[in-house]
């Protein structure tokens, strides 16, 4: 079985990051950013951007991003040499990655009320394409 190229990963895991932050900003501009706002206010959390909050979710959101994206890029990695290389198992870890940290997160939310339906059809979609775009970017740059 062949070793895992860390370098690959994490050049791959920054492709990934790069993408993902594309089709997230543009969906989030066109109309899950107005969701999203709604939804918080729905829930009595409306966000106010000050500097500091800005700041800390700036850092936040780039760790956060940057790190899911080397994971999404690592189980692809993973799982390559027994699904081949290639588009198909960039398909397979873009799924598994979004059932585990978006469809399972999520639906427990909506399942105990926090999140609206509306929400959760909104941006269930919305992620599953931006998390495919991306693990097929990052995949592209992954070889042993």
């Amino acid at each position: 079985m062949p070793k895992v190229n860390w370098s690959r990963v994490i050049l791959g895991g920054l492709l990934w990051t790069a993408v993902y932050s594309i089709v997230g900003g543009v969906a989030l501009l066109l109309f899950l950013g107005r969701e999203f706002m709604m939804e918080l206010e729905r829930m009595g959390r409306p966000l106010e951007l000050e500097a500091d909050t800005f700041l800390f979710l700036a850092i936040f959101g780039a760790f956060f991003t940057v790190s899911w994206g080397v994971v999404s890029i690592w189980f692809y990695a993973a799982i390559r040499p027994r699904y081949g290389p290639g588009p198909k198992t960039a398909v397979v870890a873009a799924v598994g990655v979004w059932l585990l940290s978006v469809a399972a997160p999520l639906s427990h939310l909506a399942a105990f009320g926090i999140a609206s339906p509306r929400f959760v059809a909104i941006d269930l979609p919305t992620e599953l394409a931006a998390i495919l775009a991306a693990t097929l970017a990052g995949a592209w740059k992954y070889h042993e």
